[in-house]
Formats: structure tokens, sequence, C-alpha cells
């Protein structure tokens, strides 16, 4: 435990010295709506987004894969620091979110957006393809049930390679999702505090988690 929590805590520290700087070329054609909520943000405890750039510095991972893109901002938050010979895979089940930040990207020989459920087998097919099964480090941002959890877990765990992170935001979104969380048998560490306490209009904790896969 003491190895994974020292390199957890390592990026920890880093992520509160992260400052996203609006005049990088990475944010150059992002709209200044979408700079603003992501700004906007970070105001409400979603420093998990400096976690998962901090993490990018610290583990150079070569292959990422995002599961969930939502509005970009934990896209745009990994990409930010990704390093130039590795690439991200980001999926997105909702057609209308994620749009304006990924045609805002111009480096596309480094990047995988995915359209689809991540569940199906066309999605997880894709994936295998374009990682090779060799997965450095596993983003999962989706439907916050135990049930979908389990799944994503069961599709995409034997990707990831042994002795890399997952992280795991809104553990405590729902009861099940708690639940399930604490029982995983791995190393983990919750990072709910000061990471990702809450996020209006939600009420209560939301939580960010990341466990360590094999020994």
């Amino acid at each position: 435990m003491s190895d994974f929590k020292e390199l957890v805590d390592e990026i920890s520290e880093l992520a509160k010295k992260i400052c996203f700087d609006r005049n990088d070329p990475i944010f150059s054609n992002i709209s200044n709506n979408s700079w603003n909520a992501f700004e906007g943000n970070l105001k409400y405890a979603m420093l998990y987004y400096h976690w998962l750039s901090a993490a990018m510095l610290i583990l150079k991972p070569k292959m990422v894969l995002e599961l969930g893109t939502s509005l970009g901002r934990g896209f745009l938050s990994m990409f930010y620091t990704l390093p130039k010979d590795s690439q991200i895979i980001t999926v997105s089940i909702e057609e209308e979110l994620g749009c304006e930040v990924w045609d805002g990207i111009k480096e596309l020989d480094r990047c995988h957006f995915i359209r689809g459920n991540d569940l199906e087998n066309i999605t997880v097919n894709k994936i295998k393809e374009l990682s090779g099964d060799a997965i450095d480090f596993l983003f999962i941002d989706t439907v916050h049930t135990d049930l979908h959890f389990k799944q994503e877990l069961e599709l995409y765990l034997p990707m990831v390679k042994d002795r890399s992170l997952v992280a795991v935001d809104d553990i405590y979104m729902s009861i099940s999702m708690m639940e399930f969380w604490n029982k995983l048998p791995y190393k983990k560490m919750d990072l709910t505090n000061p990471f990702h306490l809450y996020a209006p209009p939600a009420k209560g904790l939301v939580g960010f988690g990341v466990f360590k896969k094999g020994g």
C-alpha cells in the first residue's frame, strides 16, 4: 500500500500547483463560454481536473482511456499535460456534449473521440483496436451506479496494464455506487477531500477516488 499511497500523494501534491493557462495553444479554439464554465467548476471544489492533469505529468502514460466525455473538461485537463508521444481515447454517449471542445482540439492524431455506449460491443471492440489492450491510465465518469460501474470494470479493466491507476469520479453520487466502491478489492484511496467535495446543483458529497490494478 505504501508505494501506491506515495504515488497518489505525489500526484495530489503536484495537483495543488497546476494552473490552467487560457493562453495555452491547447485552449486557443475553445470558446469563452466553454472556458468560463470550466473555470467556474474549479471554484466549486471540482479540483479533480487538476489531479488528472498532474497524473499525466507524473505517470507519463502512453495510452489513456476516458469513459464519459460529457462537456470535455476532464479530457482537456488530461490533454493539457499529456506527453507529446501519448494518445488519449475518450468515449461519449451524449451526442450534444463535448462537441465544441472536441472541435477545438487540433492534434487529432493523438486523440480518438468515440461516440457510443461504452457497454456495447461495437464501442468495446473499437477501444480494444485503438488501445492494443495496453491502457496505462483509465478515468471513469459515466453512469454512477454499481451495475454500470461493475460492467465497465469487467469490460475495460482487462485492457489496463497491471499496476496502472484507475480514477473514478462521483463515487458518492449514489448509495449503490458508494457501496460498490467501498467493496472494491484493490488498493484504493478516497480523494474526495479536497478534489471533488460537491458540484452545484448537487447536494452533499459527489466524490473522487483512485485505485490500482494488481499488486
